[in-house]
């Protein structure tokens, strides 16, 4: 489907920062939907839409969230 990923660099990614490496269809038009899922769970619902449309020459998507609870000093 599309670039093959190497062996050491999915191991990196996942041991190194926590993160998933995954292959996905940019011309398939659910693939925003799928993305916009993808993050709502893995944001407990904080963030629900990141994506609208994909342009179907795209051969990459990077993703990245941080959440930060602190208490602001007054």
């Amino acid at each position: 489907m599309g670039i093959p990923f190497e062996q050491n660099f999915l191991q990196i990614n996942q041991e190194i920062y926590q993160s998933q490496v995954r292959e996905i269809d940019f011309k398939n038009p659910k693939t925003p939907e799928i993305i916009n899922k993808w993050i709502k769970d893995n944001t407990k619902g904080k963030i629900d839409k990141i994506i609208e449309t994909l342009d179907r020459d795209s051969v990459m998507v990077l993703l990245n969230a941080i959440y930060f609870k602190g208490n602001w000093q007054k």
